[in-house]
């Protein structure tokens, strides 16, 4: 039926207000550097800027290379000189030059990856970054309008890919990531224009638009888990790359996700350098005088090797790509010198250039006669003469000898002491640039007899500093030195005096490394005894600190030949101690112990001596397990609500002991009131005795989940729960109506605190804000000083819960690890997450906005000074409830800290939880960092993450940088929005005598365009008849995306009223497979039949025991009855060849469609599993494959939409003509392996748009 009607438009509103589009005289002069950009797109509005377009504006075109290269070089040009030819392909990018691959890359295909590009470790390849390369490391000002960098286009000119640098990266080490935010609202522009996050188009502007895979390609990163490109000495000892796809709104995306082998041919994103806008009637040249070469000397002397800058002034803004180091020399002066670069800089304007004299003499910069330098607008630079700068730098002969004092010998051991074969990695501070050709290990020894290996002499980006790796072999003394003799020079060739050694004025004391023992078993019962059912958890003390990637389940086994199983072996904060998890198979007895031949090392490498087993002193008895299980409690996700009808609820329903997850399905759960729900699925947790049931209600009333009577479920030896009678919940939810709002990530929970809003005590309205915040699941280290990095980390746990947009880590933090706390700049989490701002105080209308728990109903702060209250840190342990009774309809306590962690979970009592980071400044706490520290050790402030505890002051606790634990996060601003429709609006304009229509539609929608002459005869405008204007009947029009147009629409009579009605497209066919089969047909070759019914299987990859959505009947390949007469599990046979067909679809007329349908999969490794389409008339494939299913998870056959969800495109080959869709299963696992193959239910094929 029809949905929505909009009342009459008169005439007069219809055709009074007709516009069109116009351009300024200026704008017309205005084109784009190779005339791709499209200067109209977005209203003609710079992304960046929020003006419209202007000569001197600056942009950059990206795309997924067409070709592909493998991802063996570990030469980051080869990838740049593939992009530049990649683009060079279109004619017009012929002439462009300096384009880059956005790809990370290993540089030293002899060393392994580092973990840290930036700060590569020793023995580990420097990693070159796509940022720096692209010249897009400023990230200033964040994504927003405004931020540093220029708006990134795609090939097609129209469409913007970011808004600037930060919106390249979006706070992740790779590009264009998934971030699907619309990143230029609509209220900015006319129209509006959303923008995408990838180079979904090639350098030929072809490619993938929509929301699939998209091209493959290259994207590097770095860390442990992702791997950048070239060849290196793969810890994993595999050679790999990280890379991702192009499409355009997968929102699910992560992009260095995927790893495949360097061999590999993929493509790479390329990114130009900076272009500019000009004005296309400008045909002045650029003029440069003699003043116009600024050095940064002030005019000199200088010495020779020290690097002279010059800022080179144009009269305009310059053409940056014709400006290079080989349009300067200094033939007008007489020192030898290398030009080392030409840098643009954010004028565009003016250029850098850095000038290195070899020599003595003198330096005159000059462009020489000839040299082609032009404008944006292609005018050359009038080089008829050489251009000389008017000032003459002396270059002095170095004669100075570097120099070396013992004080400029720094140890990362703050002086010990060190254990043998612990390295130790010395920086040496010299007092000028050194030549590092004559700076290597031969260079140095131990001052003491004490055995030592230098193991490597490393450069730094500063060519005065110098890093020497040295390990002590044996226990004694260390104390580095410069040999006495050796030869190491500055640049202009100058040694260091080394007529006597120079040693550091430290001694580390080296100690002798032991052999661990283990100290100490110790169980969790007592010493027994215990049932089957029960597990006990060790604690394993060791003499020492271990090496916890040493220490596994393979290393613990039992002394008696009773079966157990080991759970687990964890690290607890203690690196001595290990938790170790064991359950009894069996009755007998456990008495744990460490293995025999067992390998367990202390973090330099002495292994425990398991010549012998080494076990516990105490033996636990078990017995067998005879005891029923009981219901121990139903808890939900709501806190008892209320909820809105059809939102789901999850609840954990734990049991007494280990449950046969096999015996507990959807069947045997229901709504103890008459209100109707679904129970969507039952999904075991990580614990046995705990199951996961979602349900949810379908109407207004109330939700109690119950154990139906008579249900079956068993514990693991076949004991049944007593279910003589339902076994309710104790909480009943009530559920409402549905909400009208709809808060941004979708957490905020609109029923809490009555519905009011915390910060304005009115309720919750569109356009209010809130926050989010959290206390990482994860833990960091805190030896970072780039507060970026600690952001970066909040912002990645986020997203592993599948949360969007940016977050702040709150966390204060050094930014200058060379200089003491105090002395160094501290980045401040009020100013990064942008809290700074707490005037009107804690109560209700101060400053900022409420800030939530991840429940979406916990109230942390009701505003920024609420965050903060007087402290440095976030989240103090003020425990006063900061909203009173009698603000709303119901009353909530305003806690004080992110209880809860980005999942949701975490503790919500008044105990101890999470260890967090936290910082801060001053005499007796510490930001984040590495640091001079004046107490001779790097530290950093901490608190806990309780909700409840008074007694708590955030930075009272200290630990080294080095340990690891959680950080507090808090999101951007968020809004609430109308979770309504925009109402259905029906613009008209007249264009040539014609009528054109547009209005805001909804995909999967389609439309009537209904009229009427006498509206007040008419009364009712839904019983409008379609308008005909005499070529043909507007009804039924699919809707074409958001927004659809009819256009050249004659006019019929003087005066017409027009509306329009909605509803959704039906179904070009659809079955559910309850009331018969739907007309399927069933062919074999040989092997198990499709069959149609009630499945009942249970097979090696799970159950399947409903159809989809806890439904009657399906399609499979064996329905089985595992619970009837004839027991048959539902195995399909080996060697199964199968197909099932659909009745005839009639596509006729059909200009796009897709497939939707429901499978449960146990598939063995070699079955295949695919849907084709036939034709009808000639029974052959039309297209083949047009999805094969896949099996990803062992352990269960649960029902998903095929595809992830995603519809699957119906081939254009086969759209206009009657067809069949054929799922086609051949399968060699069934009885050998006990698997019971493919699954499928709820089958539609729906019309789309083209």
């Amino acid at each position: 039926m029809k949905t929505k009607l909009l009342g009459a438009i008169s005439r007069a509103a219809c055709f009074a207000a007709l516009a069109f589009g116009s351009f300024s005289p200026a704008a017309a002069q205005l084109s784009s550097q190779f005339g791709i950009l499209d200067l109209n797109a977005n209203g003609g509005i710079n992304p960046n800027t929020g003006a419209a377009w202007a000569a001197g504006d600056q942009y950059r075109l990206a795309f997924h290379t067409d070709g592909t290269i493998d991802g063996t070089s570990s030469d980051p040009a080869v990838y740049d000189a593939f992009a530049t030819a990649q683009a060079q392909q279109n004619t017009a990018l012929a002439s462009s030059t300096g384009w880059t691959a956005m790809v990370w890359v290993n540089t030293d295909d002899t060393l392994p990856q580092a973990i840290d590009p930036n700060n590569p470790g020793a023995g580990e390849s420097p990693v070159s970054s796509p940022l720096v390369r692209s010249g897009t490391t400023d990230q200033t000002g964040g994504a927003g309008q405004g931020g540093a960098g220029v708006p990134v286009y795609a090939i097609d000119g129209t469409t913007c890919i970011a808004r600037n640098n930060a919106d390249i990266y979006n706070n992740w080490s790779n590009p264009f990531d998934g971030d699907a935010v619309v990143r230029i609202p609509g209220s900015m522009t006319g129209s509006g224009q959303n923008v995408h996050y990838s180079p979904f188009l090639d350098q030929f502007a072809g490619g993938d638009s929509g929301d699939v895979h998209g091209a493959s390609v290259w994207t590097g990163g770095f860390g442990s888990a992702v791997n950048p490109l070239g060849n290196s000495v793969d810890p994993n000892a595999q050679v790999r790359g990280s890379w991702g796809s192009s499409n355009a709104n997968n929102a699910g995306r992560v992009w260095n996700r995927f790893q495949s082998g360097t061999t590999s041919q993929l493509s790479v994103y390329a990114i130009s350098p900076v272009l500019t806008i000009v004005d296309a009637s400008d045909t002045t040249p650029p003029t440069l005088a003699s003043s116009d070469f600024v050095d940064d000397k002030a005019g000199g002397p200088v010495l020779q090797f020290e690097t002279v800058t010059y800022t080179v002034t144009f009269s305009e803004p310059m053409d940056a790509t014709t400006v290079d180091v080989g349009d300067f020399d200094n033939t007008a002066g007489t020192a030898p010198v290398t030009i080392d670069s030409v840098s643009a800089t954010g004028d565009t304007a003016v250029f850098e250039v850095a000038v290195t004299p070899t020599g003595a003499g003198t330096i005159q910069l000059q462009i020489p006669a000839g040299s082609v330098l032009t404008d944006v607008a292609g005018n050359a630079l009038d080089t008829a003469a050489a251009i000389a700068d008017d000032t003459i730098i002396t270059v002095d002969a170095d004669n100075v000898a570097p120099t070396l004092a013992p004080a400029d010998i720094v140890d990362d051991q703050f002086g010990g002491p060190v254990l043998e074969d612990q390295p130790v990695t010395y920086t040496l501070f010299f007092s000028e640039p050194m030549d590092a050709g004559t700076v290597d290990v031969g260079d140095f020894d131990n001052s003491s007899a004490t055995a030592v290996t230098i193991d490597s002499v490393s450069a730094t980006g500063d060519p005065s500093i110098f890093e020497v790796v040295v390990t002590p072999t044996e226990a004694g003394t260390l104390q580095l030195r410069v040999k006495a003799g050796a030869v190491l020079t500055d640049l202009p060739g100058n040694p260091l005096d080394t007529t006597t050694a120079i040693a550091d004025d430290t001694v580390i004391t080296v100690d002798a490394d032991l052999v661990p023992t283990v100290i100490s078993f110790e169980d969790d019962v007592s010493g027994g005894p215990i049932e089957v059912i029960d597990s006990v958890t060790y604690d394993v003390t060791f003499s020492e600190a271990m090496n916890a990637g040493t220490i596994d389940v393979g290393d613990f086994d039992n002394s008696s030949a009773t079966g157990i199983t080991i759970d687990s072996v964890s690290a607890t904060g203690d690196p001595a101690i290990f938790v170790v998890v064991v359950t009894p198979t069996e009755p007998g007895t456990i008495q744990l112990q460490v293995a025999q031949g067992a390998v367990l090392e202390d973090l330099t490498g002495n292994p425990v001596d398991t010549t012998n087993p080494i076990p516990d002193d105490t033996i636990i008895t078990v017995s067998a397990d005879s005891t029923p299980p009981t219901l121990s409690s139903i808890v939900d996700n709501v806190s008892g609500g209320p909820v809105f009808e059809g939102q789901a609820v999850t609840y954990l329903v734990s049991f007494s002991e280990a449950m046969d997850d096999a015996t507990i399905g959807a069947s045997d759960f229901e709504n103890a009131s008459a209100t109707a729900a679904t129970i969507g699925s039952v999904t075991p947790t990580g614990d046995p005795a705990v199951f996961e049931v979602v349900a949810t209600a379908t109407e207004v009333g109330t939700l109690q989940l119950q154990i139906a009577m008579d249900a079956v479920l068993t514990d693991l030896e076949g004991n049944p729960l007593d279910t003589s009678s339902p076994l309710p919940d104790d909480t009943i939810i009530n559920v409402v109506a549905g909400p009208d709002l709809v808060g941004e990530l979708g957490v905020l929970d609109f029923t809490a605190n009555g519905g009011i809003n915390p910060n304005t005590g009115a309720e919750w309205a569109p356009g209010d804000q809130y926050r989010l915040a959290f206390h990482t699941d994860g833990t960091i280290d805190a030896t970072s000083s780039d507060p970026a990095f600690y952001d970066a980390f909040a912002t990645a746990q986020a997203a592993a819960a599948g949360l969007g947009g940016s977050w702040t880590a709150m966390v204060w933090v050094n930014t200058d690890e060379s200089l003491p706390q105090g002395s160094s700049p501290v980045s401040s989490p009020v100013v990064r997450s942008g809290t700074d701002d707490q005037t009107g105080g804690a109560g209700v209308g101060g400053a900022g906005v409420p800030v939530y728990a991840m429940d979406g109903a916990t109230c942390i702060a009701r505003n920024n000074a609420d965050i903060y209250n007087s402290w440095s840190n976030p989240f103090d342990g003020d425990a006063v409830v900061r909203i009173p009774a009698g603000t709303g309809a119901a009353t909530q306590n305003v806690h004080y800290s992110p209880f809860l962690d980005q999942f949701g979970g975490g503790d919500t009592g008044n105990v101890h939880g999470a260890n967090v980071w936290t910082g801060g400044f001053g005499s007796a706490v510490n930001p984040l960092g590495n640091s001079v520290d004046p107490d001779s050790q790097v530290r950093a402030s901490w608190g806990s993450s309780n909700a409840n505890n008074t007694g708590r002051v955030w930075n009272r606790f200290q630990s080294g940088v080095t340990s690891q634990l959680s950080v507090y996060a808090i999101s951007d601003v968020l809004t609430v929005s109308s979770a309504l429709p925009d109402p259905l609006v029906l613009n008209i304009s007249e264009s040539g005598g014609t009528l054109e229509f547009e209005w805001n539609s909804l995909p999967g929608m389609q439309y009537d365009l209904l009229s009427s002459t006498d509206p007040e005869a008419e009364n009712d405008p839904s019983l409008w008849a379609p308008y005909n204007d005499g070529t043909m009947t507007y009804e039924d029009i699919p809707a074409s995306g958001t927004s659809t147009t009819l256009t050249g629409v004659q006019k019929v009579g003087p005066v017409r009223f027009f509306t329009l009605t909605e509803e959704v497209i039906p179904p070009i066919f659809e079955a559910d497979f309850e009331a018969d089969n739907g007309g399927f047909t069933v062919s074999t070759t040989v092997g198990t039949d499709w069959e149609h019914g009630a499945p009942d299987s249970n097979g090696l990859g799970g159950a399947v025991s409903e159809g989809n959505g806890g439904s009657a009947n399906c399609w499979a390949t064996n329905l089985g009855d595992v619970s009837g007469t004839t027991a048959d599990a539902g195995y399909y046979e080996d060697s199964t060849m199968t197909l099932l067909r659909s009745p005839v679809i009639d596509l006729t007329g059909i200009a796009a469609a897709k497939l939707c349908f429901a499978e449960a999969l146990d598939l063995d490794s070699g079955d295949t599993a695919v849907v084709n389409i036939i034709d009808d008339v000639t029974d052959t494939v039309i297209a083949a494959a047009i999805y094969t299913a896949t099996d990803g998870a062992t352990g269960d056959a649960d029902w998903a939409t095929a595809n992830g969800g995603v519809p699957i495109e119906i081939p254009p080959a086969a759209l206009g003509q009657p067809v069949r869709i054929e799922w086609s299963f051949t399968g060699f696992g069934g009885t050998t392996d006990d698997y019971l193959g493919w699954y499928i239910d709820d089958v539609s094929v729906l019309q789309s748009t083209p």
